[in-house]
């Protein structure tokens, strides 16, 4: 299921990404679809083994549309960075854990034969939370020893 919702992420990724950049600029680009298909898989990754393939598409998608959406988030915080790694790997993987709060299914991580997490789309609703609390957590951590 991870190894699925993973190429399948990141297919979704390159289609919201260039769908972005069509709308706002009327064209797209290889660079581009690259940017989509590695928000898409920074967006799965913490999802990946937790959700059905729609919804591996859903956040690959969704992951995308928000990276995209903010390609000028370097020059409004002042940071000089080329690669972009904040907008796709920060950006992205807060997009994604948040999601994984949301839409994780208990039926898709009961694969394993031993792991019940379920999201709120499945009635737990403190996971949204405790993602949050994680995202917090962890942005706190690495902007203090970067």
């Amino acid at each position: 299921m991870a190894a699925f919702n993973t190429n399948t992420a990141a297919s979704t990724g390159v289609i919201g990404w260039v769908l972005v950049d069509y709308v706002k600029r009327r064209k797209f680009s290889v660079v581009g679809a690259c940017e989509g298909a590695i928000a898409g898989l920074v967006g799965i990754t913490p999802a990946a083994g937790y959700v059905s393939p729609w919804i591996g598409a859903l956040i690959g998608f969704l992951t995308a549309v928000v990276c995209s959406l903010l390609q000028d988030l370097n020059d409004w915080i002042g940071i000089d960075e080329g690669l972009y790694v904040f907008k796709l790997h920060g950006i992205g993987g807060m997009v994604g854990s948040f999601l994984t709060g949301i839409l994780a299914t208990q039926s898709i991580s009961a694969l394993d034969g031993a792991s019940l997490y379920p999201g709120g789309i499945d009635g737990n609703a403190i996971q949204v939370g405790k993602q949050f609390a994680e995202i917090t957590a962890i942005s706190a951590y690495s902007f203090t020893v970067s």
